[in-house]
């Protein structure tokens, strides 16, 4: 004899939203010290799960831009300084001495950057001639145009080279790129050292001596380089486009298993690239995008996102997430010591029974309608 099933699977679902806040505290900090990539478990198991999305999410707004990680914190120069102490010239115009130094990690406005450039420049000479009983080293001035929104090298006395074409820079990439947290031959055309972010291409430029126009200065009426030494000629070198110092405008967030957009990578001159049609972009490399605010004088911000997984068929289990916040270049974000936090939204297909249900409308009650 058969048997009917009292509750016949009719294979209905409803479509439930599920909402599961996270916050970056919530880790286990030991195993993950670094808040740009941990796993964590979630409180419940997520079943049958069509879509998750990135329905709200919480970051701080201050990040630094120069730090030993971005490589952009060392610069290189070369200088033919003309320095006299009680009548005795200890450096001439015909000796070259190159020099190198790092400014202080962190984020800079225009004037912030050109005074410490000044100060920095000048204490590392300063430091070479200290051998010689020389005096400080206070030749070398760096102003922000603000008219032209470009950076101003000068020197009141000798002429002076920017090794910007050196190649310590490249050796630094090269360093960071064997870093397992970067992404292999990251291009040299952008963000290959501080003097990119000065505004100037990667090659070494050389200082003119200056003209009446690049003496008198905006901001005065009086000439902004005047030479001290008997002898001596100022010399001025200008950047070759504006600087670019500020955060960056975004970075990304991968969930293992859910990444679902597409990213193009920076354009490479390797000779595979260069002979084929093939493409460096990343097939499902993110989850989502996180744009930054532009007004960095807030420190949390606030941003929803339309950035989803969509599984066909549903994923049986969601447990445990493994998050990675990164830059473009793969980079981890350097959150400090501040949190973080975004909710995720998981649309879930709850099986329903069948129901089916015999109403009767009056006849007299139907004609009215």
């Amino acid at each position: 004899m058969s048997r009917t099933p009292l509750i016949p699977n009719a294979q209905q679902y409803i479509l439930q939203y599920k909402y599961c806040t996270i916050n970056s505290d919530d880790r286990d900090i030991k195993k993950y010290p670094n808040a740009a990539e941990f796993e964590i478990e979630l409180p419940q198991d997520y079943v049958n799960v069509q879509t998750v999305k990135l329905n709200s999410c919480s970051f701080p707004n201050k990040y630094d831009t120069f730090t030993q990680s971005n490589n952009n914190i060392m610069f290189r120069f070369s200088v033919r300084p003309y320095y006299f102490v009680s009548g005795i010239s200890y450096l001439d115009s015909n000796s070259e001495s190159t020099f190198s130094f790092v400014i202080e990690e962190g984020s800079y406005t225009p004037v912030q950057m050109a005074t410490e450039l000044t100060n920095k420049m000048n204490l590392v000479v300063s430091e070479y001639i200290s051998q010689y009983g020389a005096v400080y080293y206070s030749d070398f001035i760096v102003e922000y145009h603000e008219v032209s929104g470009k950076f101003w090298f000068g020197n009141v006395n000798s002429e002076f080279t920017l090794d910007n074409g050196s190649n310590i820079y490249l050796d630094e990439l090269i360093r960071s790129n064997t870093d397992c947290s970067k992404r292999s031959k990251y291009i040299e055309f952008i963000n290959w050292g501080l003097p990119y972010y000065l505004g100037f291409a990667q090659q070494d430029v050389t200082a003119t001596p200056a003209t009446n126009d690049t003496q008198m200065f905006y901001k005065s009426r009086l000439p902004w380089l005047t030479t001290t030494a008997t002898g001596g000629m100022s010399h001025i070198v200008i950047a070759n486009r504006k600087p670019s110092l500020s955060s960056p405008s975004h970075f990304y967030m991968e969930i293992s298993g859910m990444n679902n957009v597409d990213e193009t990578m920076p354009y490479s001159a390797d000779k595979f690239h260069s002979h084929t049609n093939e493409t460096n972009g990343i097939v499902n490399s993110c989850f989502a995008k996180i744009p930054l605010l532009t007004d960095e004088s807030t420190t949390w911000y606030n941003e929803r996102s339309e950035s989803y997984m969509l599984y066909n068929p549903p994923a049986e289990k969601v447990r445990r997430i493994r998050v990675k916040m990164r830059h473009h270049n793969n980079r981890l974000v350097s959150f400090d010591q501040f949190e973080y936090s975004f909710v995720l939204q998981f649309g879930l297909f709850t099986p329903q029974n069948e129901k089916k249900y015999g109403v009767y409308v009056p006849e007299s009650v139907s004609q009215n309608k």
